[in-house]
């Protein structure tokens, strides 16, 4: 939170100013990172391996969505008017690439819950690991908007020139 706050203090209320957005939406992500890793140290040891597997399922394609937005930011810095097209192709396919990530923890998610409801687990379970899901779940949600906000920049600058 500090660090968007200065952030936003070095952008002031010219153009820049849309990295105050992209830090805010990209520390949206880094909470939903610590709010799952916060409910992890509360999982029980005796979690079923279908279940087990689930959680490194999900936890894979968040984290596989933090590399994809990476790539985009360096990605982003290629694009402007006179790019090749392939910086720009390459571009797009990051941006679909984390849109493909995204729906992936959705689907993951579902997985989780799924087999919570086919465990029966203990009430300790159930909560835990849904705040887990759930958590790595909006993770991905928010490197999506994140991206989306680096991608709106970095073409608006393309258009512009």
């Amino acid at each position: 939170d500090h660090i968007v706050v200065g952030i936003r203090d070095l952008a002031g209320a010219g153009k820049e100013r849309v990295w105050c957005d992209i830090a805010s939406a990209a520390d949206d992500t880094a909470d939903a990172f610590e709010d799952a890793l916060f409910h992890l140290r509360f999982l029980p040891d005796d979690i079923s391996q279908e279940l087990r597997s689930a959680l490194n399922r999900l936890a894979e394609d968040a984290i596989g969505g933090v590399k994809e937005y990476v790539r985009l930011l360096l990605a982003a810095r290629h694009i402007h008017r006179g790019a090749p097209l392939g910086d720009l192709q390459a571009f797009f396919d990051l941006l679909e690439r984390q849109h493909d990530r995204e729906h992936a923890t959705d689907g993951a998610e579902r997985d989780v819950f799924a087999i919570l409801m086919a465990d029966s687990p203990q009430a300790k379970t159930l909560i835990v690991t849904t705040a887990i899901a759930g958590a790595l779940e909006k993770s991905g949600d928010a490197l999506l908007r994140t991206s989306r906000l680096v991608a709106d920049h970095a073409l608006g600058g393309w258009v512009a020139g």
